[in-house]
This record gives structure tokens, C-alpha cells and sequence, in this order.
């Protein structure tokens, strides 16, 4: 089968903007956002003499995903071109999103998703089904069925029924897609597969054959790593497990001895053991060291002239994904410490030097993007007090508008309000984090551990006089075991009251987020929380503080509270106390904050001499 494109040649920026003030093109929006999207639309000109000077003025066409490969760079660091007119990364976010609605508009985009939406053919009946079946209950979570529905989309775009889906018009799909998209086609297709093994659905819905396994069907540039060798991989499994546990091993002469020393690793660094290690078998099937059907190269493994090898290798492109200098030098520290393991005296045997290598380490002012974008960020809230009543105020301003809507909520199920019920869950959800974290700057995935009932519930009401809601966490859901014996207060403020909060959210909300917002599988109604995705907790809080127009993750506030605090004055050893962390690792982290203010009190003295001498 062949595959078509149902696009078109997009329209000139110009001519659409004549056709749709003439009422040629539809205005499909209300006054206000029609005001914000042409308004955004007057500074395309400038815009894109700063990005794409060679394309003339007269000749911009509406071209969405033209827009989108300008603005990736800066959607993905966080960051705002400059010279653009922009005040900040917020405002030419808006801008982006304003103008791509408005191509979407003009060249058909949005006609075409919408038709394809609303299309009554067989893959409508297959998702009517899914939704409501015999049983009358979902046969498959709205979460679980997203990329069957994206899949479903391009076979709509492209006229292929599910009866006509052959296994090699998916590796078609795939082989001519993004890596995302593909990733979402090979997802979509064991769905598919795996609806056909359940039986629940009619055959005359589905393909007409299994497609089977598409693992190795890559989008066009994509790689994989290789799989790795079953001897390799027996030892990396015999190594983590030891290290799971807190084994070391110790050698009297070829003996080897296993001790356990209780001081196991979580599964984070499990994950980031088994990567670096995964990495070095890459670097060696580079090197052509390795065949899946000959004996693993153990001697030649032996030899620490070869890491150094492999280091390279992936310095010069050979591997395909370069990491950048720290990451490297980690990764070779995680490898060594393993092969210590499988040869006697290797980690003795790599020359100290080696690890000064400049391969191995970042420049001296080596900053990521994300680390330039966060102190940037935190820099501007320490400075601003409309900032910080912004950030401060966010609970608050969840809460009411959250509250609002669950008092309505049997209201909203009558008129089938599905989209305003999962807003005040969401909302209830991103206010109990927040007025948590901005008093008690804890980690998110302690936030997720906060029991509220069982045996030693760690969220605790006032009794006995007492005036605010106390969190007593344990040792075992914080990072580095650190202990808070007497609790943390959430104290009231003028206008808000945690306190209040937590008890109408246990009351209220606590049964509706088991409900709708946590899989059956998932759900833990000890918790305060339930056990909600710790992703779809993140996206939530950060597509509420968005629209506050802060746009900050759940680390990002436990950041920000604390900066706050460290720039007020308050001591490190206290705000390393209520933050969990040692003294050197805030000063590692906050430094900047104090760098920036001797740069200001510096020019500020500077204009102060200027000033004196009248000049």
C-alpha cells in the first residue's frame, strides 16, 4: 500500500491574514483570544528577520512545522530569542502558540483534525467500543488507549481501515516518522495485538492479522543501542543485585568473599549503574569486539588501555549519542568499579591520571541548559516581590478555584463536564503539593510517600490546642534517611489556611482523585496523594503554574523556596536542616545567588563614584 500525504501548500502569511479579517476563513474563536492571536501575528515580521532572515517578509508562509523547527531550540531550553521583542521565556511561548494556532487555521490543519475527529468509519466503531463495551466499563484506560488514538489519526490521513492494516504498512509508517511518532506506531501496534488476544473485541474491528513485534523497525536516523551480550549481561545482573543489597566483594588470593555492608543502592542508581554499563558494551560492539554468537571477550576486557579506547569513541560521534564531559567521566567511574568486581586489581591497574582526562570532564564553566534556565529563573524570583507573592500564592489560588468547582461537582457529572471535573482534581492536587513544599521544601517523591492513615500516618491535624497541620516524615521516604522528630508545622497565613485545606481535600477530593486520576492497579488510598503517576503529578503542577505564570515543576518549588529563603539572610545550617541536605551541597547549588549580589552591590558602587564626582 502506498502511502499519501493529505497535506497542502501552506497559504502565504499575508494573503491568509487578508482572508480571514475579510470572513473568507472562519473565525473560529471568541473576541478575546481573536485580540491576543492577531496581536501576536503583527510581530511574525520581526520575529523572523531575527530567526529566518533569509526568508523575505512578503514571503513567510503559515507553515506550522516551519515555526516549530524555529522555535525548538528555545521551547527546549527554556529560553527566548533575543532581540524579538520578548520580556521573557513566558511571553514568546504565547507568541509561538498564538501564531501556530493561527497557521493550523489558514492552511487547513485544523479543518483536517477536527474532520478526521468527527469521520463515523470502522475505527470509530473500534474506539466506541473500547470506551463502552458489553460490560459497559472502558475495556482500556483513556491513558493506556493515546497512542492508538495518535496511530488511529494517520491511518485516518493516510485512508487505511484497520481491516486493511498489514504488519508492513506499520513498518512503512514507522520507517517514514519521527522517532516520537514512532516510538507511538509501535506502541499503538502491540495495543492492537494485544486487544486481539484478549478476545473483548470483534475481529471485523481489528486487523486482519497480528502485526507481531517492531523493536527493531527504527524511524528514519534512529539508533539503538545494541542488545547486549547474554555473558555480559549475566554479570551486570550478578553486579547490581550485589549493590541492591550493599554487597562488596573482597579476594583472599582467587577467592572471592561477598560482604554485606547494608549500604544498598535505590533503584534510581540501580538504573544509572546498569546504563553506564550498557554504554561501555556499546562502546565495544563500536569497536568490534563483540558477537552475540562467540564467547564474550572477557581478556581483551581486561586490558584498561581499552577504556580509554571506548572514551573516544564516543567523543568522536562513534556511538551516536555523545554525553557530555561529567556525565562520561561517571559513566567510566561506574565501569571500573565494575570490572573491579570481574578482574582482581583492575581499578588499581587504571592510571589516576586517567581521570583528569579533559574527555572526562566539563569545561570550568560548563553550564547545561537546564542549570543556565534555573538560575536564571531563581535570580529573577529573589529580586522580585510580585514574583514571590505570585509563587507564595498559588495554593491559595488553587484551592479557591478548585473548591468552586467540586462543590459543583455533581452539577458538572449531570451535564457530563468531564474536562471541568479533571480541572478541580488537578487543581485540588497542584494546591496540596504547593502548600506543602512552599512551607516545607521537601522532595516531590517524599510528597508522594505522605501517609495519611495506616500505621504512623505522617500528616498529622491539630489537637490539644495546637493550630496548624503537621508532616512527621520518616527516614524511609527521605532522600539521605534525614529525621524531623518533632514535625514540620504548616503554619496559616493572613489569607490561607493549609490546614483547612488538607482536611476539605481528605474530606472531599481524597475518594474523587482514587476515582478518576488513579488505575485501579495504582491506587493506595493510605497515601495523600493515592499513588498518582509521579510524571502526571509533575505535568499537572506545571501546567497550573503556567497559567500562573510562574511555570515551575515540583523541584523547581522546593528550589525556589529555598533561595528564597538563602537570599533573605537565612542561615545555611538551618536552611540545610529544613531543605535535608548537607551545608556543602546547598553551597554547591545556591553559590550563584551570592556571586550575583556582590556583581550588583559592585555597580552599584561604581554608579555611587559617578555619581559623587558629578560626572
Amino acid at each position: 500500500m502506498t502511502l499519501t500525504s493529505t497535506a497542502k501548500s501552506p497559504p502565504s502569511l499575508d494573503s491568509a491574514l487578508a482572508a480571514f479579517k475579510a470572513g473568507v476563513i472562519e473565525n473560529p474563536w471568541q473576541e478575546g483570544t481573536t485580540k491576543k492571536i492577531l496581536g501576536s501575528l503583527s510581530k511574525v515580521a520581526k520575529v523572523y528577520q531575527i530567526l529566518a532572515p533569509h526568508i523575505p517578509t512578503g514571503s513567510i508562509l503559515c507553515d506550522a512545522e516551519e515555526l516549530a523547527a524555529l522555535f525548538k531550540p528555545y521551547l527546549k531550553s527554556r529560553t527566548f530569542p533575543e532581540n524579538c521583542g520578548f520580556k521573557n521565556y513566558d511571553s514568546s511561548y504565547t507568541w509561538h502558540s498564538n501564531v501556530s494556532r493561527f497557521y493550523k487555521l489558514a492552511n487547513g490543519q485544523r479543518a483536517l483534525k477536527k474532520s478526521l475527529l468527527t469521520r463515523e468509519d470502522l475505527w470509530a466503531s473500534l474506539l466506541q467500543y473500547m470506551a463502552v463495551a458489553d460490560s459497559g466499563s472502558p475495556i482500556m484506560s483513556a491513558k493506556k488507549m493515546i497512542p492508538l488514538v495518535s496511530f488511529i489519526g494517520l491511518c485516518r490521513e493516510n485512508s487505511i481501515a484497520p481491516t486493511e492494516l498489514l504488519r508492513e504498512t506499520v513498518i512503512k509508517l514507522i520507517e517514514s516518522s519521527t522517532v516520537k511518532r514512532a516510538r507511538t506506531f509501535r506502541d499503538a501496534a502491540k495495543l492492537l495485538d494485544e486487544l486481539r488476544e484478549s478476545g473483548m473485541i470483534s475481529l471485523d474491528l481489528l486487523p486482519p492479522e497480528k502485526i507481531g513485534d517492531l523493536s527493531d523497525y527504527l524511524a528514519e536516523g534512529q539508533w539503538k543501542t545494541p542488545p547486549l551480550h547474554k555473558d555480559y549481561s549475566a554479570e551486570v545482573d550478578r553486579y547490581i543485585e550485589e549493590r541492591r543489597h550493599g554487597a562488596k566483594v573482597a579476594r583472599l588470593g582467587t577467592t572471592k568473599i561477598v560482604i554485606d555492608t547494608n549500604e544498598g543502592v535505590g533503584i534510581s542508581r540501580q538504573k544509572g549503574i546498569r546504563t553506564s554499563l550498557a554504554w561501555f558494551h556499546h562502546g565495544l560492539v563500536a569497536a568490534g569486539l563483540v558477537d552475540e554468537g562467540k564467547p564474550f571477550p572477557w581478556p581483551q576486557i581486561a586490558d584498561p588501555a581499552l577504556l580509554k579506547t571506548i572514551v573516544d569513541f564516543d567523543v568522536n560521534g562513534a556511538m551516536h549519542r555523545q554525553a557530555n564531559g561529567k556525565t562520561r567521566g561517571k559513566r567510566v567511574k561506574d565501569v571500573v568499579r565494575f570490572l573491579d568486581t570481574v578482574f582482581q586489581g583492575y581499578a588499581v591497574s587504571v592510571d589516576d591520571t586517567f581521570f583528569s582526562y579533559r574527555a572526562l570532564n566539563n569545561p570550568p564553566n560548563y553550564q547545561t541548559r537546564k542549570k543556565a534556565w534555573k538560575q536564571k529563573t531563581t535570580l529573577e524570583f529573589v529580586d522580585s516581590i510580585a514574583l514571590q507573592q505570585a509563587f507564595y500564592g498559588m495554593p491559595q489560588r488553587f484551592y479557591l478555584e478548585a473548591k468552586g468547582l467540586i462543590d459543583r461537582w455533581d452539577d458538572l457529572e449531570q451535564g457530563n463536564n468531564k474536562k471541568a471535573q479533571g480541572r478541580a482534581l488537578d487543581l485540588a492536587l497542584a494546591a496540596v503539593h504547593l502548600a506543602i513544599t512552599t512551607r516545607f521544601p521537601v522532595r516531590q517523591s517524599t510528597v508522594r510517600k505522605l501517609r495519611i492513615s495506616g500505621k504512623n500516618p505522617h500528616v498529622i491535624f491539630p489537637e490539644n490546642g495546637a493550630k496548624d497541620v503537621r508532616i512527621f516524615p520518616d527516614g524511609e521516604i527521605i532522600k539521605n534517611s534525614y529525621q524531623f522528630p518533632d514535625g514540620i508545622p504548616l503554619f496559616s497565613s493572613k489569607a490561607f489556611s493549609p490546614t483547612k485545606l488538607l482536611q476539605w481535600y481528605i474530606e472531599k477530593v481524597h475518594p474523587l482523585v482514587l476515582e478518576h486520576r488513579v488505575s485501579a492497579p495504582n491506587r493506595k488510598p493510605e497515601l495523600l496523594l493515592c499513588g498518582i503517576d509521579r510524571n502526571a503529578l509533575q505535568k499537572k503542577i506545571k501546567r497550573h503554574t503556567t497559567e500562573a505564570g510562574l511555570m515551575l515543576d515540583g523541584h523547581m518549588v522546593r528550589h525556589l523556596a529555598g533561595s528564597i529563603l538563602y537570599a533573605r539572610g537565612v542561615s545555611l545550617d538551618d536552611i540545610a536542616e529544613l531543605l535535608g541536605i548537607t551545608v556543602a551541597t546547598l553551597e554547591k547549588n545556591y553559590l550563584y545567588i551570592n556571586r550575583q549580589k556582590k556583581i550588583q552591590r559592585t555597580i552599584d558602587e561604581v554608579a555611587l563614584v559617578y555619581k559623587e564626582l558629578g560626572l
